[in-house]
């Protein structure tokens, strides 16, 4: 079981699942210790999981994803959080293609950092 410091807020964001809401709690990161924009990626999930449950559309890729994606600095972590995007659209929605294109391309800037990392690791041990 791994702590999650927002769990207490899982069901009001459930319902209150906007951009505004995330820009008022989003001071939170700091005093909890988490990245920025983590918390705009819970309210996005949040707001995935509330179009699914009141059978409403999805936010949308490029004005509802893509700004929150920006929002967090790890590669790894966007390319996580663009995946699992994908797999809330539907198998024919256009956007979940888009939505896989762009997590790959976080995948492979998240695997040439580690490379990066890697190779720095190597080169000062020598």
């Amino acid at each position: 079981q791994v702590y999650d410091p927002l769990s207490p807020l899982h069901s009001f964001l459930l319902s209150h699942a906007d951009a505004s809401t995330a820009t008022a709690i989003a001071p939170l990161c700091i005093p909890l210790n988490l990245p920025l924009g983590y918390i705009h990626a819970r309210v996005l999930v949040a707001r995935f999981q509330h179009a699914e449950i009141s059978d409403t559309s999805q936010p949308a890729l490029v004005s509802e994803v893509l700004p929150v994606l920006n929002r967090l600095k790890s590669s790894k972590d966007q390319s996580i959080l663009s995946e699992w995007c994908a797999t809330m659209y539907g198998e024919d929605n256009e956007q979940r293609m888009k939505c896989l294109d762009i997590a790959l391309e976080y995948a492979m800037k998240a695997s040439s950092e580690i490379e990066q990392k890697i190779n720095c690791k190597l080169n000062s041990d020598v």
